[in-house]
């Protein structure tokens, strides 16, 4: 599970069930949290977190999954509430993953980690 917001809005998104196959986010609404199923199509979700990848102060959600050979996905929504899909690893496994500054360059990267590999992703902007 992982809390973010999206134009000032806080949102959680999590994989649904335990290492299931839905990334799923939940936004508060009038009468309440409203579930809204971003994605059905993990194996075996195992990882998820939130960060501004791009800067424009919205969060992005980052997931990876180990089924099917792996995947890292990162998924950006725009104002009105649609999120779209990028495919950031198709051949990691992913276990783990985190954003921090690794190189120094004042931007975030992400580094992956599935089965006996690591995978540094650097920003690059």
């Amino acid at each position: 599970m992982a809390v973010g917001k999206v134009a000032g809005e806080r949102f959680i998104a999590a994989i649904e069930p335990w290492h299931g196959n839905e990334l799923v986010v939940y936004r508060k609404g009038e009468h309440g949290w409203k579930r809204i199923v971003i994605d059905d199509s993990l194996i075996e979700g195992h990882t998820i977190l939130t960060a501004d990848l791009d800067g424009d102060g919205s969060d992005q959600i980052v997931v990876g999954f180990r089924g099917g050979g792996g995947s890292v996905r990162i998924y950006t929504a725009d104002l009105k509430g649609s999120w779209a899909k990028s495919v950031l690893d198709k051949a990691i496994p992913a276990n783990a993953c985190t954003v921090a500054d690794l190189s120094g360059h004042h931007g975030p990267d992400i580094a992956c980690i599935g089965g006996s590999s690591l995978k540094w992703y650097e920003h690059l902007r």
